[in-house]
């Protein structure tokens, strides 16, 4: 992982959380495409399974919220999901924005960005999703400029079997579980931890650098917060307000 992509970019990496999100319908080829045309170098996605399999990018279990349609996504085909208007919820100038597959995404980023994919649960379908993603990465040659998080220990480990050179974090809940979850699953991630902000103070990170271990938090959209967690060399954040990050991170070099 010496050459991977994470290591060459500035600290903090600024993740555009499921692309532009308020710029664009997140999760979408508008919004990653509003996010790279923004200057971010680094984006995070959802992804989980149709019911025909194909990875999709949805961070929801359905559609309904970021559509104008309803189901769970696991239900329904890729032909269902991609039927579906997911931009007009958004903005009137965006109708017919479509949920985009992973494939669509690799597509259009290819090596610009790193992208950050966080892998859901695909209605316990979690090998198969792992196993597919994995492949699609592998068939893009993307394996230097793509890292995976998730709140699924199964599935950071086996993220770290099928795609040892690329990064992996767990992603742990706000609170006391988030907590417990990182006494639980210590070895789960040994390159990255993905912690709510929360859960993250200057004596956490100084902790997990000892241990040669960057932590990602999420979701800080907050100028004052983003300027504590740079003072705490924080190592990368989530974040929905890319104009908010960076404004601070032109002032906090």
């Amino acid at each position: 992982m010496i050459n991977h992509r994470l290591y060459e970019l500035n600290r903090p990496v600024v993740f555009a959380h499921r692309g532009a999100s308020k710029y664009a319908p997140e999760n979408t080829l508008a919004s990653f495409r509003k996010a790279m045309d923004m200057g971010a170098q680094a984006l995070e996605l959802d992804v989980t399974l149709s019911r025909d399999g194909t990875v999709v990018v949805i961070h929801d279990d359905t559609v309904d919220r970021i559509s104008n349609g309803n189901g769970e996504v696991g239900d329904l085909t890729l032909a269902q999901i991609q039927a579906l208007d997911a931009g007009s919820w958004f903005s009137v100038e965006l109708t017919g924005e479509r949920i985009p597959t992973l494939e669509e995404v690799f597509d259009l980023v290819g090596k610009q960005a790193l992208i950050n994919i966080e892998l859901k649960n695909a209605k316990k379908r979690n090998t198969e999703l792992v196993q597919k993603v994995a492949a699609l990465v592998k068939a893009h040659n993307v394996q230097e400029t793509v890292i995976f998080s998730s709140f699924i220990p199964k599935n950071v480990r086996l993220t770290r079997a099928l795609l040892p050179e690329c990064p992996v974090g767990l992603l742990t809940l706000p609170g006391f579980l988030g907590k417990l979850e990182m006494v639980l699953f210590p070895n789960n991630s040994p390159d990255l931890i993905h912690p709510h902000h929360s859960n993250v103070s200057a004596a956490f990170i100084e902790k997990q650098h000892a241990r040669m271990r960057r932590v990602n938090t999420y979701t800080v959209n907050d100028a004052d917060l983003m300027r504590t967690l740079i003072g705490w060399d924080v190592d990368g954040f989530f974040c929905d307000d890319l104009i908010t990050a960076q404004q601070v991170l032109t002032k906090n070099p």
